[in-house]
């Protein structure tokens, strides 16, 4: 398996364990926009300041893996372009169990080796830690497969570019 493919599986396990952990479990409402922008701006700061031990604080278990992946020394000089951002909802399963929602960012830039990346990742408000993020490595090149890519087809979005 890919690094690509190993990072986006466990994106995935770990956006239906945070939902399955407790059966009394109800998501949290999306973070807003300004509220999203606010935490990409702030991760950008750690990354480019290399606090990689906070920087990976605001975002899932699989942080470190994903950074040494990544490239701690391949730090983008420039902030991300944010192509879109837009609410995925969450989704109460036939289970009881939920899929937490929240805002999908989309970005893409070029990473401290000149490699071109494109990543997704989802930032979502947590009842104990606050606003983070799956996963906050934004220069990785991470897909979030959650079902909420919307399909190629639907004209008010496309897939992304940048």
């Amino acid at each position: 398996m890919t690094s690509s493919r190993w990072a986006r599986a466990c994106a995935v396990v770990t956006i239906a364990v945070l939902a399955g952990c407790s059966p009394e479990y109800r998501p949290t409402a999306a973070p807003t926009v300004a509220e999203t922008r606010a935490f990409i701006a702030e991760m950008v700061r750690l990354a480019q300041a290399g606090q990689f031990e906070q920087l990976c604080d605001m975002g899932g278990g699989n942080c470190e893996d994903i950074l040494a992946n990544a490239g701690a020394d391949n730090v983008p000089a420039d902030p991300p372009t944010v192509a879109r951002i837009y609410e995925v909802p969450s989704v109460r399963h036939a289970d009881g169990s939920w899929s937490q929602g929240g805002q999908m960012v989309e970005m893409c830039g070029t990473d401290g080796s000149g490699a071109d990346y494109k990543s997704q990742m989802i930032v979502f408000r947590d009842p104990h830690d606050g606003i983070i993020a799956i996963e906050p490595i934004y220069w990785s090149g991470l897909g979030i497969i959650a079902g909420a890519e919307p399909p190629v087809a639907d004209p008010s979005r496309p897939a992304f570019d940048c």
